[in-house]
Order: C-alpha cells, then sequence, then structure tokens
C-alpha cells in the first residue's frame, strides 16, 4: 500500500488491470491520470469519495478503460474527452448531486457506455439530450426526483433495463405514454415509489418481461 497523499509508482506495473482509491481526497488528481496513463491495460478506474471538483480532460489517455466509477464526489460537469474513451462501457456516477443531467448526456453523446448509474443525485427534470446516449442498455435513475421522462428518452433503443425505484413524484401515465416506444426495453423497477395504483396504459408495455413493482 501507500498513503493517499502520495502517489505509486508505476514503472514496473505495466500488467495493472484495476486501480481503486476510495475516500483519497488529498490526492493529486491530475498527477494520478497522468500516473495511470502508464497502463496500457487499465481497464477498470474507482476513485470513490475523493473530492474530485474537476475531472481533468487527461482521462481520455486511459485508452483501454472500460469501467469508470465515480461516486460520492463533487463535479458539477464532466470534461468531453470521455466520449474518446472507446472502449467505455460502464460509467458509475452514483450520489454525485453536484452532476448536472445535461452536461453529462453532452460529455456522453458519442460515447459507446451501455451501462450508467446515475442513482441518488438529485436528479429532477431530465434534459433532452439524453437522447443522444443511443448505445445506453442498462440506466439507473434511482433515489431521485423524477416525475416524469422527456420525448427525448424514446431515442434510447438499445435500452433494456430502467430503474426508477425511489422516485416519490413519479407519474406513471407520463412515464408509460414514452416507454412504449422503447421496443427493446425488458425490465422496468419502480419499487417503492409510494405508488398507490397502476394506471391502464401499463398494458401497452407490451415489451416489457420484468415489472418491478414491490414496496408500493
Amino acid at each position: 500500500g501507500y498513503l493517499k497523499r502520495e502517489l505509486p509508482d508505476f514503472t514496473d506495473a505495466s500488467q495493472v488491470e484495476s486501480f481503486t482509491c476510495t475516500k483519497c481526497t488529498a490526492l493529486d488528481i491530475p498527477k494520478l491520470l497522468k500516473q495511470l496513463a502508464q497502463l496500457p491495460k487499465l481497464k477498470a478506474l474507482s476513485l470513490n469519495g475523493c473530492a474530485i471538483k474537476v475531472l481533468p480532460a487527461e482521462i481520455e489517455t486511459l485508452k483501454a478503460l472500460e469501467t469508470l466509477t465515480l461516486k460520492d464526489n463533487l463535479f458539477t460537469t464532466l470534461p468531453l474527452t470521455l466520449s474518446n474513451l472507446t472502449a467505455l462501457r460502464t460509467l458509475d456516477v452514483e450520489h454525485c448531486g453536484y452532476l448536472v443531467d445535461e452536461y453529462l448526456w453532452d460529455a456522453l453523446k458519442t460515447s459507446k457506455v451501455e451501462t450508467l448509474n446515475f442513482s441518488a443525485s438529485e436528479v429532477g427534470e431530465i434534459h433532452e439530450k439524453i437522447g443522444n446516449l443511443t448505445s445506453l442498455k442498462s440506466l439507473d435513475l434511482s433515489i431521485n426526483d423524477v416525475v416524469a421522462l422527456p420525448t427525448a428518452f424514446s431515442k434510447l433503443s438499445s435500452l433494456e433495463t430502467l430503474k426508477l425505484s425511489q422516485n416519490l413524484r413519479l407519474d406513471l401515465v407520463k412515464l408509460f405514454a414514452v416507454l412504449k416506444s422503447n421496443a427493446n426495453l425488458k425490465q422496468l423497477h419502480i419499487n417503492e415509489c409510494l405508488l398507490q395504483t397502476v394506471p391502464l396504459e401499463v398494458g401497452e408495455l407490451r415489451h416489457i418481461k420484468v415489472l418491478n413493482l414491490n414496496g408500493n
């Protein structure tokens, strides 16, 4: 191990595929990314609770990265260079309440991300730009304040799983009106949303195989 204020020596670590640093709040993130760029096989990076206010554009130098976990950080936006990570398939920004959703969609608009966790991040109204994320297969928006989805959501033609658990103001009529156009959607999780009734429009979701209503 090494002290959280220091950086490891990666000179002889070219085979490293995964790097994790949790609650490393004093770490120099730009310098760390420069060091990590020496790892040609790095596939997974986790920087949870590191109080990151700005994610450097140099994140794009981690060319082999497939999974990026950035839970519980302080940034309001993500660099557009994130889309240059052509191998990136999973992004986790759970509990990033300062992150503006529009800027997240901008950063991912030309990416190939398939799994996105944006739960517990104080998300309310969702910007239409989410429709640009056509590679998404799984989206977690649980524990937010989502009421409805934008019409552009129907452009997410690859989406198979949507989690909206614990969104307590969810309008199911508006939700189903949009989701009926997502022909590949197989799983919908709307558990623990304090739902009193399920509208007849649920019958329009003919493609759904799993409908989770637990805890309502």
